[in-house]
């Protein structure tokens, strides 16, 4: 028996209502095809990367995530299609060269006789900053040979 969409609220979901949810979310959203061609990205995909739409899809994955080379796409694909979906960390380039910490939540499926990859990607760089901090701050905390007093603003 096939899924269904529950659906309410008078608007048809039609491609232009997703097109237009998916333009609005807060994370990068791809599809890519076996070679690592982008086929469709976002809005906010476009605007992480420094990319305009046509720039973009003449795009490999491998062009904004250099960990991807042709061998390690290759390996990711038949991983994603065995596990369909899972998610892990990389990095990822902007345009301007600058790197960005990223999740990417992938998804291999399959829709009319052809496969693809679709891919979430979270900018996690900011997490990943206060992870760093807290760290050091744990080191120097671990380090130290006097003693640490913690107080809040009113020194309580």
């Amino acid at each position: 028996m096939e899924e269904q969409i529950l659906w309410r609220g008078g608007v048809s979901p039609n491609a232009d209502f997703l097109q237009s949810v998916f333009d609005r979310l807060g994370d990068s959203i791809f599809c890519f095809d076996q070679a690592g061609r982008v086929l469709y990205a976002n809005v906010v995909a476009r605007r992480s990367l420094g990319c305009s739409c046509e720039e973009l899809l003449d795009c490999r994955v491998s062009d904004f995530a250099p960990d991807f080379t042709d061998e390690v796409w290759a390996s990711h694909w038949q991983e994603a299609k065995a596990r369909e979906i899972f998610s892990f960390e990389t990095l990822y380039c902007f345009r301007r060269g600058r790197e960005f910490a990223a999740e990417v939540t992938v998804n291999y499926f399959a829709y009319d006789g052809k496969e693809f990859l679709c891919a979430i990607v979270r900018d996690i760089s900011v997490r990943k900053q206060m992870e760093a901090s807290m760290k050091l701050a744990e080191s120097i905390y671990m380090s130290s040979n006097e003693a640490v007093m913690v107080t809040d603003e009113h020194n309580r």
